[in-house]
């Protein structure tokens, strides 16, 4: 059953749907694989581990697209922590043709085809940043593995994932920054994915400011402190007005 529901979204979120089966059992050698969605956004995906997190987001619907819409008007405006390669603020952008998005990525890899995948598709407004996002402004040193290329994982706890660990060290803005240099009133959509970053990003954003996030969808990731995991960042939520709902392997929607 998941698996096909994994299909049916396929032909639903991918305009040439059958070329994901040609490129998976036909031609194997393509790279990127070249796929386009609604509103005539086009993705390009590079093959290896980088392919799970399109499949995560155009097949598997990690982020309840059904919710989403529900909660959000039709121009909203998002902001994409963690942008990876820009899978998501792609999917938002074919959803939802009048979103504003803005998206931040702080690994140099990920960003280039971040800014690539952006560059295809330059007229429909995205805004991209090789840029992390922390709790406080300066530069912040991430963890990654230095041999997966394209990576989904960089944290600032070090070695996270028990890899060969390289470091970086990058630029840092805070979420008051972001309101501010893009003069945003009401942030329709906070979509986070950040390695273990968001509790700092969050339990340091002002409440005034808080208040003016309307949407939150993001993946928490055990930390070290005792406020670091997904129970306490609910709890945090709901003590700033949020409801919230929670799914698998740490995912949680918070929304006013």
């Amino acid at each position: 059953m998941i698996s096909l529901k994994k299909y049916i979204n396929l032909t639903k979120n991918v305009k040439n749907w059958p070329h994901y089966f040609y490129a998976k059992h036909i031609d194997g050698k393509q790279n990127p694989v070249v796929f386009r969605a609604d509103n005539d956004i086009v993705i390009e995906v590079p093959r290896g581990n980088i392919m799970a997190i399109f499949k995560e987001i155009f097949m598997e619907d990690l982020y309840d697209i059904r919710f989403l819409k529900h909660h959000l008007k039709s121009d909203p405006v998002i902001v994409d922590i963690g942008a990876n390669v820009g899978f998501f603020s792609l999917f938002m952008a074919a959803q939802m043709p009048g979103s504003k998005i803005l998206a931040f990525e702080p690994l140099p890899a990920n960003f280039g085809h971040l800014q690539r995948h952006f560059q295809l598709n330059a007229d429909k407004g995205l805004i991209c940043q090789n840029k992390a996002i922390a709790g406080t402004k300066g530069t912040v040193e991430l963890y990654f593995n230095p041999d997966a290329g394209f990576t989904a994982l960089a944290s600032v706890h070090t070695a996270f994932d028990g890899s060969n660990t390289g470091r970086v060290e990058v630029e840092a803005v805070t979420l008051p920054d972001i309101f501010s240099q893009f003069g945003i009133g009401t942030l329709d959509l906070l979509k986070l994915d950040c390695e273990g970053a968001e509790y700092d990003i969050l339990y340091r954003c002002p409440d005034p400011l808080l208040s003016r996030v309307k949407l939150i969808a993001m993946e928490t990731h055990s930390g070290t402190g005792a406020n670091e995991n997904t129970r306490a960042m609910c709890r945090f939520l709901e003590q700033k007005g949020f409801m919230f709902k929670t799914g698998s392997n740490g995912f949680v929607w918070a929304w006013r």
